[in-house]
């Protein structure tokens, strides 16, 4: 988190790209955070909080009031603190009621609890799963 209210703002004519770094100020608490661009329209652009994994859309008409460049420094050189992860040969009950039973099973059993991955060359590393947000791909 990057508590300061004086991140210089986006010129009036940038147009952020998906994929690029920014800082974006979060709404619910106003503050700033490292971030990605994960869609961008004329009209708006989606960002990712890179340390959090949560994201939000910032209108266009607010760019400049909630987007700032990438400084440069060593909190910036820091890589991002959530890590995406997904299951793989999972496939969740078609039943909708079934599959959010599923998902609270899940979260249950790992949500702010260790998690042990072991790897085949005997590393081994503990996660912490603080939040977990459920996202489905098709296939």
């Amino acid at each position: 988190m990057l508590n300061s209210q004086s991140f210089p703002s986006f010129p009036s004519e940038y147009y952020p790209k998906k994929g690029s770094l920014c800082i974006a100020c979060f709404s619910l608490d106003n503050c700033w955070y490292r971030a990605r661009v994960i869609r961008s329209s004329p009209k708006s652009v989606t960002v990712q909080f890179i340390d959090f994994g949560n994201e939000e859309v910032i209108d266009s008409a607010e760019y400049s009031s909630r987007l700032s460049p990438l400084p440069s420094g060593p909190l910036m050189q820091l890589p991002p603190q959530m890590k995406e992860y997904r299951l793989a040969f999972v496939q969740l009950p078609p039943d909708a009621s079934d599959r959010v039973f599923a998902e609270r099973a899940f979260c249950d059993l790992v949500e702010n609890k260790e998690v042990r991955e072991v790897f085949a060359l005997g590393l081994s590393f503990v996660f912490r799963f603080i939040r977990l947000s459920l996202k489905y791909n098709a296939y």
